[in-house]
């Protein structure tokens, strides 16, 4: 049985709220598994922008990604630079580098509601 739509509500949910209270590391989670999902439906470029947004927050907040979270990562950042190329993939993480947090968390609810 397909959960993704059910995982991508609930990290939707979930980045809502931790928006509301200024929770940076499950921000960064929640968005994560957006890109991720998002590349599941097919959707790399908006995909690859938010992972240029979580590499921004991690490096801006000396955030580490360890256990599921470096794999998820590392899982999607090899697919998306496959699935896009190179140029477009650095491009798209670049946009996503470039945006403040709200900046992603808007972009990433925008995305979610297209799914």
């Amino acid at each position: 049985m397909e959960r993704r739509p059910e995982a991508e509500s609930t990290a939707r949910e979930s980045l809502e709220l931790a928006a509301r209270i200024e929770s940076t590391h499950t921000i960064v989670w929640d968005l994560l598994l957006l890109a991720a999902s998002a590349r599941l439906r097919g959707q790399a470029q908006p995909a690859a922008t938010l992972l240029g947004a979580v590499h921004a927050q991690c490096e801006r907040t000396g955030l580490d990604l360890n256990g599921a979270e470096a794999d998820i990562h590392h899982e999607t950042a090899n697919g998306l630079e496959a699935d896009l190329g190179s140029t477009p993939y650095e491009a798209a993480i670049a946009e996503g580098h470039a945006m403040t947090l709200d900046q992603a968390v808007t972009y990433a609810l925008g995305e979610a509601s297209h799914a």
